[in-house]
């Protein structure tokens, strides 16, 4: 099995923090390493299957203030925002596609 890859898909700055989102090829959700604009990694956010959404894991001797928090948490609910946009977009295509088999079988079978 080939080894995964890491795919970045997008990175930015806030006034004190830096994003990197990406997605390693083997997942299907993304993970976003947070890094000080000045340098040093913070943590990361990832999915936590547990609880079903993203969640913030902090790097070990590591501190933020409120607003840094509130950063975090405001791009947390952009990634559910988007991850609640793409399940509903595979929930569709999905019954679009049994909608298409079943209507062909229905047209099959009058015929």
């Amino acid at each position: 099995m080939p080894e995964p890859v890491k795919m970045v898909i997008d990175e930015r700055n806030t006034e004190y923090l830096h994003y990197q989102k990406f997605r390693w090829s083997n997942k299907k959700t993304c993970n976003v390493t947070i890094s000080s604009i000045y340098g040093g990694r913070l943590g990361q956010i990832k999915w936590y299957p547990g609880w079903r959404r993203y969640a913030f894991f902090p790097d070990s001797e590591t501190l933020y203030d409120s607003s840094c928090l509130k950063d975090i948490q405001n791009y947390i609910d952009e990634l559910m925002v988007e991850h609640k946009i793409l399940k509903e977009g595979e929930r569709n295509e999905k019954t679009r596609r049994t909608n298409q088999n079943g209507a062909s079988s229905l047209y099959h079978e009058a015929r």
